[in-house]
């Protein structure tokens, strides 16, 4: 699953993020039909990167090489790179930052819970007086576990935080975020499809930008370890989202809408070519390579659902989008509240746990120094190695028993900006949804 993540970047600064990590590999702006020198004002400077014109407050556009301008002749950036030249792949891209809640903005933080705010990125249509726009790109602020946009107030509840009132319907919003950050993709199927994941799979799909997330691998006698899984290839990772734009919650007169949304999360699969997470989890966050097919599937907002997306798009035993992802352990400050810096994703010292040393290994007893191989007589070797099996045998069971409970209760993080909370990030239920 996927409850708590790091995003440090400022969202002024996202679009050459974005732009460097998942759209261009080589600036076309100079010397391109259409420049000139009033199009210096640019967000980047780097010769070597993307360059992003502003063509208005928070509004940019650039001239790029494409990553993937036919991702059908592709398979992944690499190829991409490769097979075009730079006239192939000139497109002209688009990027809003959108912020429909100006007082609930995103605060950099590498430790974002649910209720916490973050940021998605979606496509949007083009605009029919800009036909020169090949893709225009929305990053937007917006808040992780998802309202559905259907959703109408009932409870004006406020949550009640430090004996200070919320706003109203606070806590009503609370109770859909607390059980709807993560949708499992087998809840999108036909046949399968709960409401609010079937009525957003369809237009609203977003991909949501991330440096990493944590999980905590679960070990007899409560002695849970935190990790920290990242890219070593990527400053940002992208994971496939849905997002809501709900227009009957307004946190404030100045809103346009309350944006949420929901990441989607499949199951592990182990193949360790693919760094096999299945030793940590049963579940994990899908992730996107920026520019590939998959890609432009799930974000072509005029591309209708099917359930072939899950097989594709979705797919977690054959995406490439892991091969070069690691995991590390982490210091166990990350849950708890108000923990915000970058010290939380440093590297701990703790046991090595990984696919090629199973998660056993750490546990067993070292070999007495009276074994046959050292001399020892073959009876005490016998009940040494007896000993071992049957203390095995009680881990393995002891693991299994505590896998299957639910995750421990974890409080939101939150800043100034909400006042709500979550009040519980279990592993999921068989209705599809990871409360």
């Amino acid at each position: 699953m996927c409850g708590r993540f790091a995003l440090s970047v400022e969202l002024v600064d996202l679009p050459e993020e974005f732009m460097e990590t998942a759209i261009a590999h080589f600036d076309l702006s100079e010397g391109s039909e259409g420049s000139s020198s009033e199009d210096s004002s640019a967000a980047s400077t780097d010769s070597s990167g993307p360059t992003l014109h502003s063509i208005g407050p928070n509004h940019y556009v650039s001239t790029v090489a494409l990553n993937s301008a036919s991702p059908e002749a592709n398979e992944d950036r690499s190829a991409s790179v490769d097979y075009f030249s730079k006239e192939d792949f000139k497109s002209i891209v688009e990027i809003l930052v959108k912020y429909p809640q100006p007082n609930r903005v995103f605060r950099p933080s590498y430790n974002i819970p649910p209720t916490r705010s973050s940021v998605i990125i979606f496509q949007s249509n083009t605009d029919k007086a800009s036909p020169t726009v090949d893709y225009k790109y929305v990053i937007e602020s917006s808040s992780f576990g998802l309202v559905p946009s259907w959703a109408k107030p009932k409870d004006p509840e406020p949550v009640q935080r430090n004996g200070n009132p919320g706003p109203p319907y606070s806590k009503e919003i609370q109770r859909f975020q607390g059980r709807q950050f993560n949708c499992r993709k087998e809840s999108m199927g036909k046949g399968n499809a709960l409401p609010t994941w079937n009525s957003h799979k369809k237009k609203t799909r977003c991909v949501v930008p991330i440096q990493g997330y944590f999980e905590w691998l679960r070990l007899p006698r409560d002695e849970n370890i935190p990790y920290y899984i990242h890219s070593t290839s990527s400053s940002l990772i992208y994971l496939a989202g849905l997002y809501s734009h709900n227009y009957n919650y307004k946190m404030d007169e100045s809103d346009e809408y309350f944006s949420s949304f929901a990441i989607v999360t499949g199951p592990t699969n182990k193949r360790e070519d693919l760094k096999d997470l299945s030793w940590l989890h049963s579940r994990k966050p899908i992730m996107l390579i920026p520019g590939s097919k998959e890609w432009f599937e799930w974000l072509n907002p005029e591309r209708d659902w099917d359930d072939s997306l899950m097989d594709t798009v979705l797919d977690t035993k054959k995406n490439k989008a892991y091969k070069d992802i690691d995991a590390y352990i982490v210091g166990k400050a990350v849950g708890k509240i108000g923990s915000h810096g970058p010290e939380l994703i440093e590297r701990k010292r703790g046991p090595s746990v990984s696919p090629q040393k199973p998660i056993t290994s750490f546990f067993q007893r070292k070999k007495p120094a009276d074994s046959a191989e050292d001399g020892g007589s073959p009876k005490k070797r016998i009940k040494v190695e007896n000993r071992e099996a049957e203390s095995k045998g009680d881990i393995l069971s002891a693991m299994t028993k505590s896998q299957k409970k639910a995750p421990e209760n974890v409080k939101g993080v939150l800043g100034s900006e909400s006042y709500l909370d979550v009040k519980k990030e279990e592993e999921g239920d068989e209705s599809g949804i990871e409360e």
